[in-house]
């Protein structure tokens, strides 16, 4: 470990945003599952608005997210459909 290492935040209004991934997958469980055996955590606030969406936390705490191809949002469900199988 880094002395005095901060790990990334959610951006907030102390906060500024920082660059995360957003990833769309087919098995959202197997894709989490794969993520921690790599050392990810889910991070302790989730989408209360979509329940096809992990944010997953990297071991350095840096966020990022699983979004599965059945989302119930529809920017997301839109997006998985232009990319196809």
């Amino acid at each position: 470990m880094v002395a005095d290492y901060q790990p990334p935040t959610w951006p907030s209004a102390e906060t500024p945003k920082q660059i995360h991934f957003e990833w769309m997958v087919e098995n959202l469980e197997a894709a989490v599952a794969a993520l921690q055996g790599f050392g990810a955590t889910l991070a302790a606030q989730q989408s209360r608005d979509d329940p096809e969406l992990r944010v997953m936390l990297d071991p350095a705490g840096h966020p990022l997210c699983l979004m599965s191809t059945r989302s119930v949002i529809p920017a997301f469900r839109d997006e998985a459909a232009r990319q196809g199988p």
